[in-house]
């Protein structure tokens, strides 16, 4: 296992864009499945002008939508079959600049726990989700 396979991952899920990102979400088109308001949060002014002058508009491309958060894991967790849920190997990052601190499911836990170059804070936890299907953000602070 290296960190080549979690950078590539089999499939992706965008559940939201951060304040930073203004809206700009050039490579929301790489993801397999966004959440409505990762899409809500657009600036498709600055998306596509983006897209456009770096030569990739497939960045710019909207992937399948999901209603919440949890409906998009779960879409994930199913386009993954054969695999149970709990033999899918899950990676929730708070966002694309902040790579520090990750959760993992316990599927990938024991592999990555045994690697000398990762520090574990702490062990597997089952995802938790509000009323309103949120996931709750992992590195988050009280």
């Amino acid at each position: 296992l290296g960190f080549e396979e979690i950078a590539s991952p089999e499939v992706v899920v965008v559940l939201g864009l951060t304040e930073h990102s203004a809206g700009n979400a050039i490579g929301i088109g790489l993801a397999d499945i966004a959440t409505l308001r990762a899409v809500r949060g657009l600036d498709f002014a600055s998306t596509y002008t983006n897209g456009v002058t770096a030569g990739d508009i497939r960045g710019c491309a909207i992937p399948l939508l999901a209603n919440d958060e949890r409906d998009a894991i779960a879409i994930a967790v199913s386009g993954c079959a054969p695999k149970t849920a709990k033999e899918c190997r899950i990676v929730q990052i708070q966002n694309t600049l902040e790579l520090s601190s990750i959760a993992v499911s316990e599927a990938y836990f024991d592999e990555l726990s045994k690697d000398a170059n990762i520090r574990v804070l702490s062990a597997p936890e089952p995802m938790r989700f509000s009323e309103e299907g949120d996931l709750e953000r992992v590195g988050k602070s009280s």
